[in-house]
This record gives structure tokens, sequence and C-alpha cells, in this order.
């Protein structure tokens, strides 16, 4: 029976008022327009909880890498001398094992001391063709205007007499005043 101030409720059939949002009989929620509404308080609460989540990233992102980033000073470290070196080194089961030394001296030419440095090393063969890559972390920090010397390992991966050439180059660093 509808009048103009009762309705039903579509899940039970009970009669209730026009102006309920939630259904005294089986307690099922009759209007999405209520902040009371359970799937309401999720869904604010789960954008909140990411938005959150987006800060903290965001702060500690800064905190460990704080500005300026090395992107913005990218060739800021050039590589002044570099040098390719064999080393063949026991290995532990049987045999040997072959490794190349990078080594060289760098050059900061930015006013930010550095730290982290990553090195790409490509190796090249006679014709000039890539034969390999890999990246070298090295763990010291360089002050501004100033050089060092590095050293990357790298474990090849074809044959020792494919190697010709090689080229070095920092790819990526982190600045000093990072807690981390």
């Amino acid at each position: 029976m509808n009048t103009e101030k009762q309705k039903n409720c579509p899940f039970c059939a009970e009669t209730i008022p026009v102006a309920a949002k939630l259904c005294p009989r089986c307690r099922q929620w009759l209007s999405l327009c209520s902040f009371r509404h359970p799937a309401v308080i999720i869904c604010v609460g789960i954008i909140f909880l990411f938005g959150m989540g987006l800060g903290i990233s965001r702060f500690f992102t800064r905190l460990t890498n704080p500005p300026p980033y090395y992107d913005e000073l990218l060739g800021s470290i050039k590589i002044v001398d570099s040098r390719m070196n064999w080393v063949e080194k026991e290995k532990e089961p049987s045999g040997r094992e072959n490794l190349i030394y990078i080594t060289g001296v760098i050059t900061n030419q930015s006013p930010v001391a550095w730290r982290h440095i990553e090195f790409e090393c490509r190796f090249f063969d006679t014709n000039g063709t890539m034969i390999d890559a890999a990246n070298g972390f090295t763990y010291f920090t360089i002050q501004p205007n100033d050089s060092s010397a590095f050293r990357v390992s790298v474990a090849p991966t074809v044959p020792t007499n494919q190697y010709a050439s090689f080229k070095v180059s920092a790819t990526t660093a982190r600045n000093v005043k990072g807690w981390f």
C-alpha cells in the first residue's frame, strides 16, 4: 500500500517511509547517496589510502634521492680515460673464469656531488658490431669539479678473442644529499 508518505522496500516489500535510506526491517541500504552507506565508506577509504601511499612513496623518493637529479645534469660525469683489462680467476668447482675489468678516470663537471654511479659498458667486435653489454655500479662519491678513478667488473658472455673495443658511459647517479 503506497501512499504519498510511504513506499515499499524493494528487498523485503515492507512498507517504509519515502525518505528512508535504510529499511528498518531488512537493514538494506536503499540509496548510495549517503556517506553512511558501507560501499561509499569503503570507496572513500580506498581512495584515501591510495593517496596516502602515493604521498609516502613520493616522500621517500625525495628523501633517498633529492633534486637535482642526474637526468637534469646528464653528461656532467665525463669519462676521461678508460681501459679494458682481462683477468683470469680460479673458479671453485673446476676450471677458470674470465672477467673483464673496465678501469678509468671520471670527472664531475657539475656543481653537485654524486654517489652510486652506474656505468653502461658496451663491447664491440672488429666490425664494430655490439657483441656484449653490461651495467656496473660503483659505490664512491665524486665531489663537484673533481676527478676519481673507477673500476667495473663484467663477466664476458662471448669468447674473449671477439672483444675488440668498448665504450663506457655514466648513465645514472644519486645525489649525495639523499639519506640512503
